[in-house]
């Protein structure tokens, strides 16, 4: 059994995302992921939050890269399809052995769950 303590990252669309709504999404899953048992949630809207829009997708990119580093795991919300830099989280986490969590939504009991990457 794997335990949830240590530091997890949470990623999904931002650009391109209703913000207010990216917001809430966000820190629902962040305030979940605590409730949960991780010890530290890294939600990159936080980050944002003082820095004016419109935001950049390579000020985004570096910013999720840093706060990557040195976490256990991710944590993929559905919105991470339509991201490029989403994707970019994943892909860091797939080559660096990260845990990986998926957030479903509307999944039924015998509906077929395919990876991200299967879509491809």
């Amino acid at each position: 059994m794997i335990t949830k303590k240590g530091k997890i990252f949470i990623t999904g669309e931002i650009l391109g995302a209703d913000i207010e709504t990216a917001k809430v999404t966000f820190a629902t899953a962040k305030e979940n992921l605590l409730k949960q048992g991780w010890d530290m949630v890294i939600n990159p809207m936080d980050a944002l939050q003082d820095v004016p829009q419109p935001w950049k997708d390579g000020f985004i990119k570096r910013n999720c890269r840093r706060s990557l580093k040195g976490c256990r795991a991710i944590y993929v919300l559905p919105s991470t399809e339509k991201s490029q830099s989403a994707q970019l989280d994943l892909d860091y986490a797939v080559g660096n052995n990260l845990d990986i969590y998926y957030e479903l939504q509307n999944v039924e009991e015998n509906d077929a769950i395919k990876d991200i990457y299967d879509s491809k």
